[in-house]
């Protein structure tokens, strides 16, 4: 009699053939691609892996076994993404949740409550992230938000209901422009032509591997 398929096998089913159509999308996509692209595939392969220990840990030899696998996974990856428990420092990530708002805390400390203009470089253009924390970081802690705060100005808006939700929180008219600036990989020539077209820094600081420009005395 054939045995019956259980959901964790039509779910291990579903992530190959996902990994095969992702495979086979990245072979025919004709433009760059670029590094963050990839976070699908951790996903999947995530998955991949829990399933196989999954499958290990339901047998009793294995038990062990798979509970030492789950553990070396689970340091090796953390440890790329969080601090160590008692690390001062920050993720040398630029794209860890606590640098971002040291980035973010650290601009409006330095504006000491006057108005000031963000602009941020990310190596994928769009700040998404940016423009929800610093809005996020407005409303819960300081109260006002930048004059001006984008990649770039005077571009095509990008962040759904933007004007809508900066209504709700006052602003102050900017005395001074920061850069907040993440590494940009493999985007040298586009963070020198985004660069260019701002004055000279006036103040820098690091956190983590992200630099944020005073352009203000």
């Amino acid at each position: 009699m054939k045995k019956p398929k259980k959901e964790e096998d039509y779910l291990g089913l579903m992530v190959l053939i996902s990994l095969l159509l992702v495979f086979l999308g990245f072979v025919l996509y004709p433009y760059a691609l670029w590094p963050w692209y990839l976070g699908v595939v951790d996903a999947l392969m995530v998955t991949l892996i829990g399933l196989g220990i999954y499958y290990l840990f339901i047998q009793e030899k294995f038990k062990l076994l798979s509970i030492g696998l789950l553990i070396i996974f689970l340091f090796l990856n953390l440890s790329h993404y969080l601090p160590w428990p008692l690390e001062q420092g920050f993720s040398s990530d630029p794209a860890n949740l606590r640098t971002r708002l040291a980035v973010v805390d650290s601009v409006y400390q330095d504006a000491n409550e006057k108005g000031m203009k963000i602009l941020t470089f990310a190596p994928y253009v769009y700040d998404y992230p940016y423009q929800y924390l610093i809005w996020w970081r407005a409303k819960t802690k300081y109260n006002y938000l930048p004059e001006e705060y984008f990649y770039l100005t005077d571009q095509t808006p990008y962040v759904p209901a933007k004007e809508e939700a900066d209504e709700i929180i006052p602003s102050k008219k900017s005395e001074c422009d920061y850069l907040i600036i993440e590494p940009f990989e493999s985007q040298e020539k586009w963070f020198w032509d985004w660069r260019y077209r701002f004055p000279e820094a006036k103040k820098i600081w690091e956190i983590g591997r992200t630099r944020v420009e005073k352009l203000c005395d």
